[in-house]
């Protein structure tokens, strides 16, 4: 896949918890355009911020190749599953209930 194709593949992450963000993260400096999947928005309210650090990080070691907001700009979160009826690519991280 070429750079090019990367940033038409879009991705989504279901389940934005310290594994999903990590994931959105690294598929951001990648180009990616990333739909986080979350059963509750205002409880996920601080997954910009915390993903935000995440390529701040990066960018400190020289994995970012383009400013935070613009990796940033092509982040967006969304409780419908409807919502990454166009992806190509999904990741499951959620909490798994063996109950």
């Amino acid at each position: 896949m070429t750079q090019g194709e990367r940033k038409e593949c879009p991705v989504a992450v279901i389940g934005l918890g310290l594994m999903g963000r990590s994931i959105a993260a690294c598929l951001l400096a990648m180009g990616h355009h990333v739909t986080g999947v979350t059963d509750n928005l205002e409880a996920s309210a601080g997954t910009p911020g915390r993903i935000r650090e995440l390529l701040a990080e990066m960018t400190g070691e020289g994995l970012l190749a383009e400013p935070i907001e613009a990796a940033m700009g092509r982040f967006h979160m969304t409780t419908e599953l409807r919502d990454i009826a166009g992806t190509r690519i999904v990741f499951e991280s959620i909490t798994e209930d063996l109950k």
